[in-house]
């Protein structure tokens, strides 16, 4: 028995309330491999249909512009999971998925996974987690659509301040992503978000330590964006 592979396993939030049979059954039918940063782990439209759970490390989500610009679509952290939609659609891949650092992945083939969602708690958690993801892919959609360059640096400013965690409106990013990091998820250039960046702070929006971003009041950061999305 892999007990590190099992505690592993734990922290996927796919799983919470499943009981140490089903844990085991699950470590039973997954394969562990490490990525180094940048590496490719699913290609767009390749036609296997594993999901892949991230034991540990960062995995990003992305398309590509015809000149080759990288478009980040999500952001895959430790405990969650990836894959689920070419599996339970049974398509190729849509999109590609890089290592955004050093990974440590669990694989499982989809007809292992499409067994596994009949267990009620994995089911309900999926439904749950498929209507989060739509709201974010809307709310996302929207800004694109809606918000200038200026705004939608507010607005991924301001989603990284909520996973981050605010308190009494105050909240702290760190390490703070690169410029280029921040254009890719936005569809802007790394120009772009440098003086957008230098602008907010000049207007005391936040404040930038080194790799640490300090936003003394939300509020004032989410009443811009607000103020367009209205």
């Amino acid at each position: 028995m892999d007990e590190q592979l099992l505690s592993d396993l734990r922290r996927i939030t796919l799983f919470d309330g499943l009981g140490d049979n089903e844990y085991q059954w699950i470590a039973d039918r997954v394969i562990v491999k490490t990525y180094k940063k940048t590496n490719e782990v699913i290609s767009k439209n390749d036609d296997d249909n594993d999901v892949i759970f991230v034991l540990a490390g960062q995995l990003k989500v992305v398309v590509y512009s015809p000149n080759g610009r990288e478009v980040v679509i999500d952001e895959i952290e430790e405990g969650d999971y990836v894959g689920e939609l070419a599996c339970i659609m049974d398509t190729a891949r849509t999109s590609s998925v890089i290592a955004s650092e050093r990974c440590k992945l669990a694989f499982m083939k989809g007809y292992d996974f499409r067994e596994l969602s009949k267990n009620s708690h994995v089911s309900s958690k999926l439904l749950s987690d498929m209507a989060e993801m739509l709201k974010k892919s809307t709310l996302r959609i929207t800004d694109l659509s809606l918000l200038d360059a200026p705004h939608r640096v507010c607005a991924e400013i301001y989603r990284l301040a909520e996973e981050s965690g605010v308190n009494n409106g105050r909240a702290v990013i760190y390490p703070m992503p690169t410029h280029a990091e921040i254009a890719n998820r936005i569809g802007t250039t790394r120009e772009t978000v440098t003086r957008i960046l230098s602008d907010l702070q000049k207007k005391d929006v936040f404040l930038k330590e080194g790799d640490m971003l300090i936003i003394s009041d939300i509020n004032i950061l989410k009443s811009m964006i607000d103020a367009v999305r209205a």
